[in-house]
């Protein structure tokens, strides 16, 4: 079994031009097999440099605290990539969703952004399970609002599994999404600064995050990823030409100086999109539901057929 281990993050005010309040939410996955060993050296890491027992690394740590107090500037920096080198030597994966509250939603079903956020979450985690073939499990860490927050991520969450999307059935993912305190677990940890990081640099922040968000995007690109299964002939050379233009568009967005996306590019980014998430989760899933439709007329064509020959034959 596999697990993903999650945290979310919202910016209020961006600072990239025509943004609105950002929410996002990503995890860490890892095979269960190796968490007890990444936890055990996460926590020999946090010794040398010097935390007090019990007391947790974040991308924002508190007032008064050990990281926010002596581990500074370069430190810092130095901290993080041994932490990331960690997690790069246990192959973990990170993904982070984020939503612009301004924009529509991508699942039609969604009723806030929150949800939607959720939603698409899900089914990064659920496609990156069967990328395994292995099961897998969510452990997400507690909301800040107490125990009826918790309740309500944990039913909206179990909700989302059992009716699925359009693009996924929650095949591999069996069980509801669990909450945890992060104090205790340190890819939990590990998930605050990857989310923290990524939408502060997705928001604009140019003071801190650049620099680290380097540093956590040293794994295998989407762009990557397509243009192997394309060498497999898995799938059309033409779709890894489009997820190139996402990827230079993509880019334009997050980079002031390579100039900006105006209102009437974004209809050419949602296309973009959208025509990758259709073949690479849609299509799998409509020949998926074909195959299961026809299997079954089959079996409803021989069993009319034997129930023909049996009346014949009583006949005789």
């Amino acid at each position: 079994m596999n697990f993903i281990f999650a945290d979310d993050s919202e910016q209020s005010n961006p600072t990239r031009e025509g943004m609105k309040p950002l929410i996002g939410l990503g995890g860490v996955h890892i095979s269960a097999e190796q968490i007890g060993d990444i936890e055990h050296e996460i926590n020999e890491l946090c010794s040398r440099y010097g935390f007090p027992d019990g007391e947790e690394f974040k991308w924002s740590p508190s007032r008064n605290t050990h990281m926010h107090d002596n581990i500074q500037g370069e430190m810092r920096v130095n901290f993080y990539n041994e932490l990331f080198k960690i997690a790069l030597n246990y192959n973990t994966t990170a993904i982070v969703v984020a939503s612009d509250n301004d924009c529509r939603f991508a699942d039609d079903s969604s009723t806030s952004h929150d949800e939607d956020v959720t939603t698409i979450f899900l089914e990064r985690a659920n496609q990156l399970f069967n990328s395994f073939n292995r099961n897998g499990a969510v452990i997400v860490d507690k909301p800040g609002g107490g125990h009826k927050q918790e309740k309500e991520l944990v039913s909206k969450c179990l909700e989302t599994l059992e009716k699925g999307t359009d693009y996924i059935k929650f095949d591999r993912i069996p069980l509801p999404v669990m909450t945890a305190d992060s104090q205790h677990i340190r890819l939990l940890q590990l998930a605050d600064v990857i989310t923290s990081c990524s939408i502060a640099r997705l928001a604009g922040e140019n003071s801190y995050s650049p620099e680290i968000f380097e540093l956590i995007n040293t794994g295998d690109t989407l762009d990557k990823r397509l243009k192997s299964l394309s060498e497999r002939g898995e799938i059309p050379e033409k779709l890894v030409d489009v997820s190139s233009g996402l990827r230079k568009l993509r880019n334009i967005g997050a980079n002031a100086d390579l100039g900006e996306l105006s209102s009437a590019d974004l209809p050419v980014l949602d296309g973009l999109t959208r025509a990758i998430l259709e073949y690479v989760y849609s299509a799998p899933l409509l020949i998926e539901e074909t195959e299961k439709r026809l299997d079954k007329l089959k079996k409803k064509k021989a069993k009319n057929t034997l129930k023909n020959d049996t009346t014949d034959h009583l006949k005789e």
